[in-house]
């Protein structure tokens, strides 16, 4: 055999060395740092233990009456972070998953509670804004001031209605996928506890 072609082989099984060797590396760092999103994973598994059945609903948690007015505004004042954990509760979707969404969204580590008429203007790169609760971003503008014949700003600065819209709108829709926290996985950041 020809020095060069000797040489050129050995090249060939070196790169593909380098090559194994750097693949290996890349999927012990992504294992280790757990970089991988629970929405591409085929199964997640929580780090909480199996979901027990709701408590009944104490009385002391309902909206007190003057808060089912006509009106049907509620303000942060209103509602105290254990009933808008109620109201979270109420929808029928994974609980668990639900409030720890909320706080994540509603940036629960700044204040320890929960803020409805927060919003994170300026923030986002495409120029929208997140608004209320859970983080309703104005691209839904139009679908929020259809359904409930208001500015967007101002519905989606009422709790029950921002929650409603998450409910109704984004999460019987796609799920998850509509909040960030969720997709990267921030969420469990969060407990259940309020």
């Amino acid at each position: 055999m020809k020095k060069g072609r000797k040489f050129k082989i050995f090249i060939f099984i070196l790169a593909i060395y380098f090559v194994l060797i750097h693949l290996l590396m890349i999927d012990s760092f992504l294992g280790k740092y757990a970089i991988r999103s629970p929405i591409y994973e085929k199964k997640v598994v929580s780090p909480l233990p199996p979901k027990k059945a709701p408590p009944s609903k104490p009385q002391s948690l309902k909206m007190p009456p003057a808060q089912a007015s006509s009106s049907n505004k509620t303000t942060e004042e209103e509602q105290s972070d254990i009933q808008i954990a109620q109201l979270i509760r109420d929808k029928n979707w994974d609980y668990s998953i639900a409030i720890r969404v909320a706080k994540s969204e509603n940036f629960w580590n700044l204040t320890k509670s929960f803020d409805c008429t927060r919003d994170n203007a300026g923030t986002n790169w495409d120029g929208t804004v997140d608004v209320g609760l859970f983080a309703i971003n104005s691209t839904h503008r139009g679908a929020v001031e259809v359904t409930y014949r208001e500015p967007f700003d101002v519905a989606m600065r009422d709790c029950k209605k921002n929650l409603d819209f998450a409910y109704y709108h984004l999460y019987k829709n796609s799920g998850w996928n509509p909040w960030v926290s969720y997709k990267t996985g921030r969420y469990l950041e969060h407990t259940e506890g309020i």
